[in-house]
């Protein structure tokens, strides 16, 4: 397909030439990250076909590339369809042409053609706002000083993590996220290329298991620069448990001299609320403008209309749901609701009452009253309260 004149092509990553795309994403980024992506998606092994690269040229030659997997989250009771994308890169002698946009664009078609409910990604605000992300997962972590982790008196084992293992991380993750808002589901198959392309690379580099007693009772993924960083956590939902694995990351950080852990978690998880009391620790935000989760709603599908639907008429029966551009109107009992749907991904993964983003318009009188500033206040507000999100890792 053709957009702002330039060629969109949709792929499976390992059906593309290496080289150019691996020069993209070195030149964008760096030689690290090239190499994270060649070892999680530019495989034979990739597997999954829910992945997707995104590449934009013209005449044959590609100039960006984006990296997208289909996958589901938790929302509010619901399971939405989720496209989550890695590495977005364009050269940099063809930067300034519009087409980092038209990557976006391409991701939106994607999104559309696959009846997406959300796409989400990691970046900085300034850049993605314009195109209708909305930030709502700032980057959050515990340090915890490695002196207040105690040596357990049980016996621990440490082992990394091979296919074999893939149901017992399966359901300890499942059982640390189902109640969790915005969870990611992991599938048999996501667990195939995180045990696999992706153990090789950032995305869930070289996992590692906790045994007690010949028992699992946690996992762990270390920063492969910074062994002290642990970009992923899962643990069995009890305070021994948790014990445990802190226990078996200080035991696997023995050999570095920095004074704490740092572990990549949310807010008032098992995990933080573990360490704040038996720990020396503290939870760190990160400021949102310098990068985070940005979050966007494609269209207003089905099943996000039923969530609207559910939560601002409740149990009316009549109710009559349109979409105008980027504006949802809601008509039940006499009044006209409006809600933007660039900010309907702000209710759906926080906490702000749906009545705070919505203009009211009597439809009987012709009166309008607003029943909140929109997100005119909002948009200021740095911490748009903390949503209940988990996801582990950067991206993907």
């Amino acid at each position: 397909m053709f957009l702002n004149s330039f060629e969109v092509k949709f792929s499976h990553p390992s059906e593309l030439p290496q080289k150019p795309l691996l020069s993209i994403i070195c030149d964008a980024f760096d030689q690290s990250e090239g190499e994270d992506v060649k070892a999680a998606f530019l495989v034979s092994d990739s597997g999954d076909d829910r992945l997707t690269a995104v590449t934009v040229g013209e005449q044959k030659k590609i100039y960006g590339v984006a990296f997208a997997k289909q996958t589901t989250i938790t929302c509010r009771g619901a399971e939405l369809s989720a496209l989550t994308v890695g590495a977005v890169a364009v050269a940099r002698s063809q930067q300034g042409r519009g087409i980092g946009k038209t990557i976006l664009a391409g991701l939106d078609a994607l999104a559309k053609a696959l009846s997406i409910d959300v796409i989400y990604l990691q970046g900085i605000p300034n850049f993605y706002e314009k195109f209708g992300y909305i930030p709502f997962l700032p980057r959050t972590k515990i340090q915890i000083a490695s002196k207040s982790i105690r040596k357990s008196s049980l016996k621990i084992n440490i082992r990394t993590a091979t296919h074999a293992d893939k149901q017992e991380l399966a359901q300890i993750y499942e059982s640390m996220t189902t109640d969790v808002q915005g969870a990611a589901k992991r599938t048999e198959a996501d667990w195939g290329w995180l045990l696999g392309p992706a153990s090789r690379s950032k995305y869930f580099y070289s996992p590692k298991i906790v045994e007690v007693e010949n028992e699992v009772v946690g996992y762990f993924c270390q920063d492969r620069k910074t062994l002290t960083r642990v970009r992923e956590i899962g643990y069995k939902q009890s305070h021994e448990a948790i014990s445990s694995v802190l226990a078996a990351i200080k035991d696997a950080t023995s050999d570095c001299d920095e004074a704490c852990i740092e572990i990549m978690t949310w807010f008032d998880s098992p995990l933080h609320r573990h360490t704040t009391c038996r720990h020396d620790s503290s939870f760190v935000e990160l400021s949102q403008r310098s990068g985070g989760m940005l979050i966007k709603i494609v269209d207003a599908t089905q099943k996000i209309r039923a969530l609207v639907i559910d939560a601002v008429v409740g149990a009316r029966k009549e109710v009559l749901l349109e979409q105008k551009g980027l504006r949802l109107e809601i008509v039940s009992g006499g009044e006209k609701l409006s809600l933007e749907s660039r900010y309907l991904a702000v209710w759906l993964f926080g906490i702000i009452p749906i009545s705070d983003l919505m203009v009211t318009q009597s439809t009987v009188q012709g009166q309008e009253s607003s029943r909140a500033s929109l997100m005119s206040d909002l948009d200021d507000q740095e911490d748009l309260r903390r949503p209940t999100f988990i996801f582990q890792g950067d991206n993907l």
